[in-house]
């Protein structure tokens, strides 16, 4: 039994990227209520989430990845829609103790998602406690995530 099954997330984690790069095309950028565990915002707290074509987790954006996206596309998230980011499996340090983590980088020419991304939504910032459905890639299109075999 695999013990992260017993207790899923909506949200992407480090085990969802199984140890992989993982090439995702932005979709949608939504504040959500979330839980806090740290010590000074006990309770819920509005972070932005990240979501992407044809999946179904979410990115909660700490400061450090939403500050990655920003240098690659600019501070409006409305500008992030449509571009690549890979995922990836790091370690930082939280708490005074060494944890495992996503971080966001630039999607190389490698391991771009191929073909262009379909067109962003309206502008518009929502901020609901469920995520939005999976979008499907646009009909004669196919998303290549690299790795193949990986989704959330």
């Amino acid at each position: 039994m695999d013990i992260n099954e017993c207790f899923p997330s909506k949200y992407v984690g480090h085990t969802d990227l199984q140890g992989q790069d993982v090439t995702v095309i932005a979709h949608l950028v939504v504040l959500e209520d979330i839980n806090s565990d740290d010590a000074e915002r006990k309770g819920r707290t509005q972070k932005p989430v990240l979501y992407f074509v044809g999946m179904t987790k979410g990115l909660i954006l700490n400061k450090t990845n939403a500050s990655r996206i920003a240098d690659l596309y600019g501070p409006e998230t409305a500008h992030w829609i449509g571009q690549p980011i890979t995922l990836y499996s790091a370690e930082t340090e939280y708490g005074g103790k060494s944890v495992k983590c996503v971080r966001v980088r630039e999607a190389t020419q490698n391991n771009r998602v191929h073909p262009t991304p379909p067109p962003p939504p309206p502008n518009e910032t929502t901020t609901r406690g469920d995520p939005p459905p999976a979008v499907p890639a646009p009909a004669g299109t196919a998303v290549v995530l690299e790795p193949a075999g990986v989704s959330f």
